[in-house]
C-alpha cells in the first residue's frame, strides 16, 4: 500500500493474510468522496485502487436499492452500478466496494478460502434478508461459514437514531424479541441498527466478528451522515467506502 494507506480505517485486532479492507472517510484525499454518478468519480475509484496496491485492476461500486440482491463479481463484470446490495468475489485483481452514510456496511472474508463479500445493511436490507443472501453467494463462491469473519464499518448508533413508533412496529411484527433493539425516548424510540445487524449475522456460525465501533452521525469530522446531512443543509456531501479484496 501506498502513502494514502494510512488514511483508510481498519480494526486494530484484525489483519487478515490474505485479505486487504478497509473504510475510507472523509479524510481520505479524494476530489469529492462519490464513487458513482459523479464527475469525479472515476478519478476517485483509481485513487481506491492505488492506495490497495498494484495488484487491483478496477472497483465494483454498486447502485444499492435497499434490498437483498447478493452478486458475483469478477474483472470481467465490473460495470459500474449494477443494481444490487452485496457482492462476492473470488477474483484476486477486483476490489468491492459498498457507499454509505449511516447504513451498516458488511465485509465478509474467508481468509482459507479466498473469497470475500461486501454489503450495505440498511434497515429495509437488514430485515429483507441481505444479511442472509451475501452468506449464501459467499457460500456458492467457495467460502466456508465457520471461516469467515465480518468486520461491520462505521454507522449510525442507538444514541443517535431515534425512530417513530411505526418503525418500531416493523420490528415488534416481524418478532416480538427485536424489543430488544429499542430503547424508548421522550415520545419515540432509539434503534440499534448495528445491534440488530450483528444479531442476525451471529445466527451463522462464522469465525469472528469485528465492530469498528464508529457513530456516523456523532464523529462529523471522520464520516458522512446521512441524518446529520439532511438536518443541516439538506444535501449529502459524499460517503463512506468500505473496501474488501483478494490479497
Amino acid at each position: 500500500m501506498l502513502e494514502e494507506s494510512k488514511f483508510i480505517l481498519k480494526h486494530k485486532d484484525y489483519n487478515p493474510s490474505r485479505a486487504v479492507y478497509g473504510f475510507l472517510g472523509k479524510t481520505f484525499p479524494t476530489k469529492s468522496h462519490k464513487y458513482r454518478n459523479d464527475a469525479d468519480a472515476d478519478g476517485n475509484k483509481d485513487a481506491v485502487l492505488k492506495a490497495f496496491g498494484k495488484n487491483y485492476h478496477s472497483i465494483s461500486v454498486l447502485h444499492q436499492v435497499h434490498g437483498k440482491k447478493s452478486i458475483i463479481i469478477d474483472k470481467d463484470m465490473v460495470v459500474d452500478g449494477i443494481e444490487a446490495d452485496a457482492h462476492v468475489t473470488t477474483d484476486p485483481s477486483v476490489l468491492l466496494g459498498i457507499q454509505t452514510a449511516d447504513c451498516v456496511p458488511l465485509l465478509f472474508i474467508d481468509n482459507e478460502n479466498k473469497v470475500v463479500g461486501a454489503a450495505h445493511a440498511g434497515w429495509k436490507g437488514a430485515v429483507g434478508g441481505i444479511i442472509e443472501s451475501t452468506m449464501k453467494t459467499m457460500e456458492y463462491s467457495g467460502a466456508k461459514v465457520s471461516n469467515v469473519d465480518v468486520v461491520m464499518g462505521p454507522c449510525i448508533r442507538q444514541n443517535s437514531y431515534e425512530v417513530a413508533k411505526e418503525f418500531y412496529d416493523i420490528f415488534l411484527a416481524e418478532s416480538k424479541g427485536n424489543d430488544v433493539f429499542f430503547r424508548p425516548s421522550k415520545h419515540k424510540y432509539f434503534f440499534d441498527l448495528p445491534g440488530y445487524v450483528k444479531n442476525r449475522v451471529q445466527k451463522y456460525p462464522i469465525n469472528k466478528f469485528y465492530d469498528i465501533e464508529s457513530d456516523t452521525f456523532k464523529n462529523s469530522k471522520s464520516f458522512f451522515s446521512y441524518r446529520r446531512s439532511f438536518k443541516s443543509d439538506k444535501k449529502l456531501q459524499g460517503h463512506i467506502l468500505s473496501v474488501v479484496g483478494i490479497k
